[in-house]
């Protein structure tokens, strides 16, 4: 919020926004912050052990950043009229972070979806049998929705907000193909993480996000 406050301050307006803000790993914190929790092992469970504290040891990282209008107002403070913003967001929680952007005054798109198919289900074995489980990871999770919103132009047309802010418009082919809403693409890689920097000397956001997929958005709104 303080950097925001300041880039508004200073003047800064932006074409587009592509954000992955904090949306409250709750689950994590629970299982691995607890006074009697077991440590989560490195290797296997170093990700979770790393964001059990949140980021860098931040509390900011398990908040309710995106659940916030006060936040969206912000940014949308440094967009220009027509501007785009994609948001990556949970997917329990989605709705409360476009409620909050709506309520903050965006135009809210299409609801967009990050595909990665892989994991595993999160289920426990129901005392009914084999076939059958309970909890909210009984069915696996193959994607992540990606919350897709725009500032209100303020021309009195997109073609003239277009021509006046240069928003408000979608680079549809920009790869040489019409986009989908659904993107498939393979969760961060080793190369992915391998670029992201050291923090008291550990490696890598446990939510870190392929290159090629946020290539992909920035290109979309770019």
């Amino acid at each position: 919020r303080k950097s925001l406050r300041r880039l508004a301050d200073e003047g800064v307006r932006v074409h587009a926004v592509c954000t992955d803000p904090p949306y409250v790993m709750d689950s994590v914190i629970k299982r691995f912050s607890a006074a009697k929790a077991k440590p989560a092992q490195e290797g296997r469970d170093g990700a979770m052990n790393r964001s059990s504290v949140r980021f860098i040891g931040k509390s900011w990282d398990a908040s309710e950043i995106a659940w916030d209008p006060e936040f969206w107002s912000l940014l949308m403070e440094v967009m220009l009229p027509g501007a785009f913003c994609f948001a990556c967001a949970g997917p329990r929680t989605v709705d409360r972070q476009m409620n909050a952007m709506r309520a903050a005054g965006m135009v809210i798109y299409p609801l967009q979806a990050w595909g990665f198919m892989t994991g595993l289900p999160k289920g426990h074995p129901s005392p009914r049998g084999k076939g059958w489980a309970f909890g909210a990871g009984a069915p696996k999770v193959d994607f992540e929705p990606i919350v897709m919103a725009m500032k209100p132009i303020e021309e009195k047309t997109f073609r003239e907000n277009i021509l006046t802010f240069g928003t408000g418009d979608l680079n549809i082919e920009g790869d040489g193909r019409y986009p989908s809403s659904i993107i498939m693409h393979p969760k961060a890689g080793r190369d992915d993480r391998a670029l992201d920097h050291l923090v008291d000397g550990q490696q890598g956001h446990p939510t870190v996000k392929p290159i090629a997929l946020m290539r992909e958005l920035v290109r979309r709104i770019t």
